[in-house]
């Protein structure tokens, strides 16, 4: 047998699962050629390994590890989700903010230009009310300049 048969079945061989005659012929060759036997030592040692990995004794706790962690991540995916809508209504929360701002300015601003006008049609009022009361006052009321009293007394004795 030469290299090239035996790297072929040189798997084989180490699985012992060869035909027996093969099993015999590649023997007689890794006896007989160095580098073929290193190739078959390698792959014994990466089948050993192998096969420990796949025996090792599982983790008792790895499950609650696992389901621990997907929690998690679920989490910071929900708090991902919850931030990112944070971020969009923080705009919002501004734009209401302003629009009330203005919407409270109008309002004030209408009202206090009608409490001016008010004032100034009470004012308008009140001046034509004292210019009334002025003719009316210096026309025959004389009780501004004498008490009541005074008055009342006087009355009474220009009737007597």
């Amino acid at each position: 047998m030469n290299c090239n048969e035996v790297h072929k079945q040189i798997l084989f061989f180490a699985e012992a699962t060869a035909h027996e005659n093969q099993m015999q012929e590649i023997q007689k060759h890794l006896t007989a050629c160095n580098e073929c036997n290193s190739l078959y030592i390698n792959i014994l040692t990466n089948l050993k390994n192998i096969e420990t990995e796949k025996t090792s004794q599982s983790d008792e706790l790895f499950f609650e590890q696992l389901q621990a962690k997907l929690n998690q991540k679920q989490k910071t995916n929900a708090n991902l989700h919850l931030h990112s809508f944070r971020q969009v209504l923080e705009p919002l929360k501004i734009a209401a903010v302003i629009a009330l701002g203005i919407f409270l300015g109008v309002l004030i601003g209408n009202s206090s230009e009608q409490t001016v006008q008010t004032e100034q049609a009470q004012t308008e009022t009140y001046s034509l009310e004292d210019e009334f009361t002025k003719e009316i006052y210096f026309a025959g009321n004389d009780l501004a300049y004498e008490s009541v009293e005074e008055y009342l007394t006087e009355t009474n004795s220009q009737n007597k």
